[in-house]
């Protein structure tokens, strides 16, 4: 299983629903016994997968220019150039949706309570 894109509502950025959800499905595709890959381009996700090196192991940083072929045109145009993708492979435990969902739900709870004492 390969992920490599996540969108949030630009409302709701900033609240950890991506890292959350980004997490919860892995674990779950791990209790289901896949091997869970993911890369990213975004700075932010990087930097909080920083915080999960015990569920997440960096495999490559890598710059890369996107260039496309489609029939017999060169495509340069519309495509990102040298962007850095982080490469990630998931080493965590596996659960089962009720289990993360609970531990999900109080960790939220928990960071949230530790928002609000800043």
């Amino acid at each position: 299983m390969h992920m490599n894109r996540i969108v949030i509502h630009p409302d709701y950025v900033g609240f950890g629903l991506g890292l959350t959800l980004i997490n919860i499905t892995s674990e779950h595709m791990a209790a289901l016994g896949f091997d869970v890959w993911a890369k990213f381009s975004s700075l932010p996700i990087y930097k909080s997968f920083e915080r999960y090196k015990d569920k997440w192991e960096l495999l490559s940083i890598d710059r890369t220019l996107k260039r496309a072929i489609t029939g017999n045109i060169l495509r340069d145009t519309g495509y990102r150039e040298k962007v850095r993708t982080f490469s990630y492979r998931y080493i965590g435990p596996g659960h089962d949706v009720e289990t993360i969902a609970r531990g999900t739900a109080q960790q939220m709870v928990e960071e949230q309570k530790a928002r609000a004492a800043l």
